[in-house]
């Protein structure tokens, strides 16, 4: 009879991997200044990634002779914010948003941060082409991170569900997290008239139904231990309804679901996720349908 495999034969789970774009702007800072305790609280695998695209002239820190000095301005910056975490330092080249695209396959990230530029609900949108091909393009979480945001743990979050396979996908990363289970998580069903031209409430027994459908929609965040509190509103279209449910509590993380990414086109649809994408103030996640990991998730 074989014996059985000792505890060196348990081939470990792969490490989660997160990857962090940068381009010396304030707001790539901020993003890797919020996704370096993010990977060091999970212990996870940090990819600092910079683009030299060969199509601009600007190199500002002499990429094209020496990709040494990108090592050096990455080592400055880490000491300038204070940062502690061990990280791997990439160098692309080509235009900014498919090289980064490219670069979450090859190296089989977990999670792409970006900076999220500008001021939410005043200056317009805030993404530019780089992060927005992004949000149509990856197949894995992209976690904007809007100007002066930083990484303290996940006490309150809210997350958009819908019933779709967009808004399952969401559910099961909110469900992933870490330290989930010491949170309070918001589910919001923004339940709207039966018809855009009505101005009349929603019906009583339309919310009832709605109100049963999102305790089955969210069910997985019964089993992650954390709180739950499910919200049917009907005052406001969808992307301002998880907004001012974020501001109200003062959310750590919003969380909403990305449609697939038409083969077609190359975008994904649904207008919803773009418009929070672009107001939130607040660390928000874009979960495609073909994951269900969270950001952190070991």
């Amino acid at each position: 009879m074989a014996d059985a495999p000792g505890a060196s034969d348990v081939t470990p789970p792969p490490r989660t991997r997160i990857l962090v774009a940068v381009d010396g702007s304030p707001a790539s800072l901020d993003a890797l200044t919020f996704a370096c305790p993010l990977a060091q609280a999970r212990g996870a695998d940090l990819l600092v990634a910079w683009v030299l695209d060969p199509d601009l002239a600007e190199d500002p820190v002499g990429l094209a002779a020496d990709g040494a000095a990108l090592r050096t301005t990455i080592e400055g910056w880490f000491t300038a914010q204070g940062l502690r975490a061990a990280y791997q330092v990439l160098l692309l080249t080509g235009a900014p948003g498919p090289a980064l695209a490219r670069a979450a396959a090859d190296q089989a990230v977990d999670l792409v941060v970006v900076g999220a530029e500008g001021s939410h609900r005043e200056s317009g949108p805030r993404f530019g082409s780089t992060a927005n091909l992004l949000a149509h393009r990856l197949e894995v979480p992209l976690l904007a991170i809007p100007a002066g945001c930083r990484w303290r743990g996940v006490h309150e979050v809210v997350v958009g569900v819908d019933g779709s396979d967009a808004t399952d996908a969401a559910v099961a990363a909110v469900a992933a997290l870490p330290g989930i289970s010491d949170a309070v998580v918001h589910a919001v069903y923004a339940c709207q008239p039966l018809s855009e031209w009505s101005g009349a409430p929603v019906p009583t027994a339309h919310r009832q139904r709605a109100a049963h459908d999102v305790a089955l929609w969210t069910a997985p965040l019964d089993l992650s231990g954390a709180r739950v509190r499910r919200e049917v509103r009907d005052e406001a279209h969808p992307s301002a309804t998880l907004l001012r449910v974020a501001d109200d509590v003062h959310a750590d993380l919003v969380v909403v679901g990305a449609q697939p990414t038409s083969q077609l086109t190359g975008q994904r649809q649904g207008s919803t996720v773009f418009q929070v994408l672009q107001r939130s103030p607040r660390p928000t996640l874009l979960v495609p349908p073909t994951t269900a990991v969270g950001p952190g998730t070991a």
